[in-house]
């Protein structure tokens, strides 16, 4: 039992066209085919486990359905308040 590792869970993004974060997941509930995802990060703990809910700070979307991240440079970023407050005012 010495030898027993606790393997790293890890993260993936799905994005739209804009690179905007659609959908995110964790180890718990990785889809069984990955093709199309993006492989972001890994690590323990409920972060990497449950990533729609612990992962990106706030959500992944504002209340009025709006994409809240980018994937950019290789990393989750907060869109800016101009790029989601575009996307409000686009809202059908």
């Amino acid at each position: 039992m010495d030898n027993f590792k606790i393997p790293k869970s890890r993260v993936y993004i799905l994005l739209d066209s804009q690179n905007c974060i659609t959908r995110i997941e964790g180890e718990y509930t990785l889809p069984n085919d990955l093709t199309g995802w993006i492989f972001v990060d890994e690590g323990y703990g409920d972060k990497y486990n449950l990533a729609q809910s612990h992962y990106l700070e706030g959500g992944l979307y504002t209340i009025e359905g709006i994409c809240r991240y980018k994937y950019e440079n290789g990393a989750c970023m907060l869109r800016s308040e101009d790029e989601i407050a575009a996307d409000i005012k686009a809202l059908p």
